[in-house]
């Protein structure tokens, strides 16, 4: 069996509508729980809420990837198959794809990813070893990557608070009414489309593909809110795509609601590993449109302008309140 998830950066669910071809088992109402990538991609791996990133202070007060340097709170799906005999593999310019996660380096791995810079690489079909179990991870940043495609883009750099010399590249943002927004949202929507011609392998696979996101783009649809970062959790940020080739299932279109920490015990579910876990497998969706989850979702996130506040979705309700300035 082989298993390959994708998790493509600030892929909207909108922006997904083009790859649905590709794909047997579509879930139109999936959500995400963060407004940034390494809260989202703890809880999609591990399947808990509780990841050890669930910490509510001010943004990038601390080097958080040396706070994950060894491991998370709670072990990967990778370190589940991994125990029982799976080859295991994941790509990513982040974190949480080193042994410590439960993650492998297959040999063949070089011959298909030749760099590691968003170009895309990452998209391209895996190339599996013969008659043995394989997971592979991969989260590609070739969308996010829009702002490289931006005339006369101004990047800064903020340093984080208590490390030495560590830091983030922060983005000249254009204001609602100048017309380098239509620039900025031009060039994503034209990396959007190209997805289509990276993926065109994956209706011929033979493994199950799973693909989703960490989280949207804003531009300025609702509030403030621009890019993703510090975002509030709108439509645009927090609705992404939960896409399914599974060669032996036929055509499914899902409008139950799901979220991110569901992915984890799906994996497991179809490799027939158990695990108590908060997320819950959705393969009683697929064989049989069983209701999985409840009608809400609620949690805290950070906006930019270090203020925790509280989202909740609903399919009919999408709301959000200030909490409190930290």
């Amino acid at each position: 069996m082989k298993v390959v998830l994708i998790s493509v950066d600030s892929l909207r669910y909108d922006a997904s509508r083009i790859l649905w071809p590709y794909f047997n088992i579509v879930f139109t109402q999936h959500y995400v729980s963060n407004n940034w990538t390494l809260p989202v991609v703890a809880r999609m791996l591990t399947g808990q809420m509780d990841t050890g990133l669930n910490y509510y202070k001010k943004m990038w007060s601390e080097n958080i990837y040396q706070k994950l340097k060894n491991k998370l709170k709670q072990p990967t799906v990778a370190k589940y198959l991994k125990d029982k005999g799976w080859i295991t593999f994941g790509n990513t310019e982040g974190v949480f794809v080193k042994s410590s996660f439960g993650f492998g380096k297959p040999k063949e791995w070089t011959l298909w990813v030749q760099n590691n810079k968003g170009d895309g690489s990452k998209l391209r079909e895996p190339l599996f070893t013969d008659n043995k179990n394989e997971f592979r991870f991969y989260h590609e940043y070739y969308l996010h990557n829009y702002l490289r495609d931006i005339k006369d883009m101004k990047v800064g750099t903020k340093l984080i608070p208590g490390t030495k010399g560590a830091g983030i590249k922060v983005y000249s943002w254009p204001l609602p009414k100048e017309k380098g927004l239509l620039e900025w949202e031009a060039c994503y929507w034209r990396r959007a489309a190209n997805l289509y011609n990276f993926l065109g392998w994956v209706p011929k696979s033979k493994a199950i593909v799973i693909l989703t996101a960490d989280h949207g783009e804003s531009f300025y649809e609702y509030y403030d809110n621009i890019s993703h970062a510090g975002a509030h959790m709108t439509e645009e940020i927090a609705h992404v795509p939960l896409l399914i080739h599974w060669p032996e299932k036929g055509m499914r279109r899902i409008d139950q609601f799901t979220r991110d920490i569901d992915i984890t015990p799906t994996i497991l579910d179809i490799a027939g590993i158990k695990a108590k876990l908060d997320g819950r497998s959705l393969l009683p969706m697929i064989k049989g449109n069983k209701k999985v989850n409840g009608t809400t979702m609620t949690d805290k996130y950070i906006h930019r302008n270090d203020e925790l506040w509280e989202y909740y979705f609903s399919p009919t309700q999408k709301a959000i309140r200030l909490v409190k300035k930290i």
